[in-house]
């Protein structure tokens, strides 16, 4: 029984200690379902970075003509490229995933990351009649990046939804040296704020012209000392037994010897 306990334990060592990676990043979801506006001409650029915040943690800038129509995102009337742009400041994301909607009429439509091309649709004069529906699955970057660029040929051709992404938490050795990290996230934010126009779009679609002030993404990873620990703390109990049982065992065995010893005849 204590050495099933035993080999539970380590399982669960080696199950804590094997998915760090796992405990080291964090999904978010924005479905844009419960943006609040105080705003009589309905929702905009500001709300939605509101609710964005909210749920990421940080700063957020989006493209000052971003709108809100039955919780998708849509490009708003005003002079401007036809493109979402979201700026995701200091804390740059590992992954991301979106479902999107090509109207009637609508040619083209692009996905960038960082300014590289993600995703492409070229519709065909069918599609062109018809409309389209699409999903990007989920895109994995070699680096992590700060902004995505949705962009259509028209204003009123597109719409996003259903924003997933994946932030990559600080490592170890960044944890264990938070005055770097603070000075790396400073620096990042200052060269932000000083090239954001080599970051817009084709036409003037940018995030904004404003500089980016965000605070660090943080989250409670378990060291390997503490993990460690808690095993030793789980298997200490039963491996103390275990030696004590042992050693009562030697102890009786040496005594039963010495006792054959001093009983045998000279």
């Amino acid at each position: 029984m204590s050495k099933r306990i035993l080999w539970r334990g380590l399982f669960f060592l080696t199950v804590l200690l094997a998915d760090r990676p796992a405990l080291a990043a964090s999904m978010v979801l924005f479905d844009f379902d419960q943006i609040q506006s105080h705003s009589k001409k309905g929702v905009n650029a500001s709300d939605i970075e509101a609710y964005m915040e909210g749920l990421f943690g940080s700063d957020i800038t989006l493209s000052q003509k971003t709108t809100d129509v039955n919780s998708a995102l849509r490009v708003g009337k005003g002079k401007g490229a036809p493109a979402i742009t979201i700026d995701f400041g200091v804390n740059p994301i590992d992954s991301f995933s979106i479902d999107f909607q090509l109207f009637k009429k609508a040619k083209s439509f692009t996905i960038l990351a960082d300014g590289v091309v993600i995703n492409q649709q070229i519709l065909s004069k069918a599609q062109r009649k018809a409309g389209l529906t699409g999903h990007q699955s989920s895109y994995f970057f070699d680096t992590p990046v700060h902004t995505l660029q949705f962009v259509g040929l028209q204003k009123k051709s597109f719409a996003i939804d259903n924003l997933v992404i994946n932030i990559p938490l600080p490592t170890d050795e960044e944890l264990d040296n938070p005055d770097d990290l603070n000075e790396e996230s400073e620096s990042d934010s200052n060269e932000n704020g000083n090239n954001s126009s080599e970051n817009s779009l084709p036409g003037g679609a940018g995030a904004g012209g404003d500089s980016i002030i965000t605070n660090q993404v943080t989250a409670a990873v378990p060291e390997p000392s503490s993990l460690l620990m808690l095993a030793i703390g789980l298997c200490g109990p039963m491996v103390l037994a275990q030696s004590s049982r042992a050693v009562n065992q030697l102890r009786a065995r040496m005594y039963s010897s010495n006792k054959f010893t001093a009983s045998a005849p000279l």
